[in-house]
């Protein structure tokens, strides 16, 4: 099992990401889409461990405000992404 730190977006947003996708196929940027209901943002991968890992770490259920400023491309892995910067933490 491949263990990560990560964000999962609301659906609102993953309905505006979802746009993106579809803009950039539009512009005939061929790329593997993922499923919006599998979006999520990989803050850190921390490799193979034991299935029985995942269930120790707590879930954090926070929310939390995040401001994405532009698409970036990174060629040597082909992947295309949003940046981010922190935007203040919500009430």
């Amino acid at each position: 099992m491949r263990l990560f730190v990560g964000l999962q977006p609301f659906e609102e947003f993953r309905v505006a990401l979802h746009g993106v996708q579809c803009r950039l196929s539009s512009a005939g940027i061929t790329a593997k889409h993922p499923n919006p209901s599998n979006f999520h943002m990989t803050l850190a991968l921390i490799g193979e461990r034991h299935e029985n890992a995942a269930r120790v770490l707590p879930a954090v259920d926070q929310p939390f405000l995040l401001r994405l400023s532009h698409i970036g491309l990174f060629p040597e892995a082909a992947i295309i992404g949003k940046s981010a910067r922190n935007g203040g933490v919500s009430p």
